[in-house]
């Protein structure tokens, strides 16, 4: 029985989770916090619990596309921008191209050229690689729109993300989202050949072969090619014992002891296990001359650092024997009649010592000679570290002046750590002080801050600093408060760090203070933000990457299928029209059309070549709904005809009143989120599984 049971409650929970990742919602379906809405810029309407477009979209043909756009929602005070879009027709409310123009990624392009209408393969005249499918230009099948250009795909000049979309040409790579040739090489007849004149490459009695140890040119040879006891290794000839070069046994190559004959590899010198090419030179990795990406490549010699990619010695080392010793002629290097001490209360070479020292009041600290009471001098007790009070004497470290716990040695000088003008290595070492941050390895005030008594007070001038009259604040928009700090003139809103004039991204609106028109604001908590769908940059708003408008760097940066990167910008692809903010398939609501017959959506018509409502029908989502039905678009209550329905002027979209839930094209009491056999069964199961819980 007990088996049984727990097979049971399985079951339950299976067709319970079962249901719930079910129930998700569409457009104009109903949603709650347990039923989710799918689809971009799609959100669950407080007020109606219906699935629709956030702020500053429109539901065209299945997705929420941004108003003013071509294909997108457009009124009176929404206007239609780009270049041959007309201007906002209010009837039809959707911006579209011009008359003798087509919507083509996210573009209005002429009658022939590429995403241009045509009826016959001959009207697409922009280039040969053109054919006319379903009265569209469009690339035949094998190329690539480029640019507007229909370019072989995978050759050279065809559009590209990775090397690999360049695989049909040898030695070519993609630059700049487009198939070129690599360094060294260069475009010949769709090929990639290498540079004429160069090592390998093609020469003549006018292009004469260059470089060290290359053959002058032989034109009945007609290629550049090594001298004859060269190899050609790495694009450079290398003599046949050197690394690089031919060899036949181990003993051939005797450039450096370090190589071996590789005769897997052609009979090719090479460099040991443990050895690294260095300008064709095997050094040892981790040893002086060895290439290093950090000083810790080097560490296999002491005092070894790594600069300019190559292990060599640190300042007062010298190389010597692969080893770095100190400096001759530095404190603690080596001396002799010929070879004086060199600094500061350093003693004059005493041949019988050959090392050079302090002179007898001074005791050697961090490469400098120091006296006796100064930090890293000698010292019996605490009172002979005299330099600075926040000394002690280290009788433990053989008598020396060392800085007291909690303070740290900068420049000779004991500051407290974690303070300003101490020693740092990163900015967290900083973190006791605010707005300071590590420079030249020392505690400093950062940009705009100036140091005030071991604290970093914002710089007079700037915004939150001093100041005495108006001129003194250096920013934009701003005035000198009765206060005497720098502030915001009045009408501008602190943002970003800057002052803006109310109104403007980051400003403040209200009823009296609209955000600014036509700049994709709007205002929310009582501050113009950017809308859905765009993002803040340099002070306006733009189109969020990877939407479809949005600037792009490659394919993969473009969200949609159906969009493509072309001139840097996601626009659709193929049989696809920008349609408010999306990609519409033709014959749809918002899609390309030639004739009222090719709009397959109830109540649309071709309307300048795109399938727009007709007379009396407004689009929400993929269909054309009467006017004054929930979801559509209005100004005031009287436009909503659906009872209990009422205008909201903020979405300006008709839906339910308060207390009652859009339902089957209806307003009702309550309002079942989902079907009524689907929520009883959903309840029953959520009762029979805590019942099955609390047996076990």
């Amino acid at each position: 029985m007990e088996k049984f049971m727990w097979n049971l409650a399985v079951l339950v929970c299976l067709a319970l989770f079962g249901l719930r990742d079910a129930w998700a919602a569409g457009f104009d379906e109903i949603c709650s916090d347990f039923i989710t809405c799918t689809g971009s810029n799609v959100e669950c309407s407080s007020s109606t619990s219906l699935c629709s477009c956030t702020a500053g979209y429109s539901k065209q043909n299945g997705v929420c596309v941004a108003d003013g756009t071509l294909g997108g929602f457009c009124s009176d005070t929404t206007a239609c921008s780009g270049t041959n879009v007309k201007a906002c027709v209010t009837a039809d409310a959707v911006c579209v191209c011009e008359d003798t123009f087509t919507a083509y990624n996210g573009k209005c392009v002429a009658a022939n050229a590429l995403g241009g209408t045509c009826s016959v393969d001959g009207n697409c005249t922009s280039d040969s690689n053109q054919a006319c499918t379903n009265g569209i230009c469009a690339c035949k099948s094998g190329f690539t729109d480029t640019s507007g250009t229909c370019k072989e795909t995978g050759k050279l000049e065809a559009a590209c993300s990775t090397d690999a979309d360049c695989s049909k040409v040898t030695n070519a790579v993609c630059t700049s989202d487009v198939c070129a040739c690599g360094t060294g090489y260069t475009a010949d007849s769709g090929a990639c050949k290498i540079t004429d004149g160069t090592l390998g490459g093609l020469c003549s009695d006018t292009i004469p072969c260059k470089g060290t140890n290359v053959k002058a040119c032989v034109p009945a040879d007609a290629v550049c090619e090594c001298e004859d006891t060269f190899t050609a290794y790495n694009g450079e000839c290398v003599a046949a014992n050197a690394l690089g070069g031919s060899c036949s046994a181990d003993g051939d190559c005797t450039s450096d002891s370090n190589q071996q004959c590789n005769n897997l590899h052609y009979g090719i010198c090479v460099c040991k296990r443990g050895f690294t090419d260095i300008s064709g030179t095997c050094k040892e990795t981790g040893k002086l001359e060895a290439a290093c990406s950090t000083d810790a490549d080097c560490s296999k010699v002491t005092n070894a650092v790594c600069t300019a990619n190559v292990c060599s010695c640190g300042t007062r080392y010298t190389a010597d024997s692969g080893a770095c010793k100190i400096t001759n002629g530095t404190l603690g290097g080596l001396c002799s009649d010929t070879i004086p001490c060199k600094g500061t209360n350093v003693k004059t070479c005493v041949p019988a010592d050959a090392v050079c020292e302090c002179e007898d009041t001074f005791t050697a600290y961090n490469g400098e000679c120091v006296a006796a009471n100064a930090l890293g001098g000698s010292c019996s007790a605490d009172g002979d570290c005299t330099s600075d009070s926040n000394q002690q004497c280290n009788n433990l470290h053989y008598g020396i002046c060392v800085c007291k716990r909690g303070f740290t040695d900068t420049s000779g000088t004991c500051k407290e750590t974690g303070k300003l003008e101490a020693a740092c290595s990163i900015d967290a070492d900083c973190s006791k002080v605010t707005n300071a941050v590590c420079t030249s390895d020392v505690c400093a005030c950062g940009t705009g801050y100036t140091a005030d008594s071991g604290t970093c007070k914002i710089s007079d001038g700037l915004l939150g600093g001093t100041c005495t009259v108006d001129g003194d604040c250096s920013g934009d928009n701003q005035a000198c408060s009765a206060d005497k700090v720098c502030v915001c003139a009045a009408d501008n809103t602190l943002y970003n760090g800057a002052c803006v004039h109310d109104g403007t991204l980051g400003g403040l609106c209200s009823v009296s203070v609209a955000c600014a028109a036509n700049s994709n604001l709007k205002c929310s908590s009582r501050v113009c933000a950017c809308k859905n769908g765009y993002t803040p940059n340099s002070g306006s708003c733009v189109v969020t990457p990877g939407l479809l408008g949005a600037a792009c760097s490659s394919q993969v940066t473009c969200s949609g299928s159906d969009q493509s990167c072309t001139s840097n910008v996601c626009v659709c692809t193929g049989q696809h029209t920008a349609y408010k903010g999306a990609c519409v398939d033709d014959g749809k609501l918002g899609g390309a059309c030639e004739t009222n017959d090719n709009c397959k959506v109830a109540h649309t018509e071709c309307n300048s070549k795109i399938c727009v409502c007709t007379a009396g029908y407004e689009g929400v989502g993929t269909a054309c709904l009467t006017e004054g039905t929930l979801g559509t678009v209005c100004k005031e209550d009287g436009h909503c005809t659906v009872s209990h329905s009422t205008c909201d002027t903020t979405d300006g979209v008709c839906e339910c009143v308060k207390g009652r839930t859009a339902y089957n094209d209806g307003c009702f009491v309550g309002g079942a989120a989902v079907p009524e056999f689907n929520r009883t069964l959903y309840l029953f199961l959520s009762a029979l599984m805590l019942i099955l819980c609390s047996m076990f």
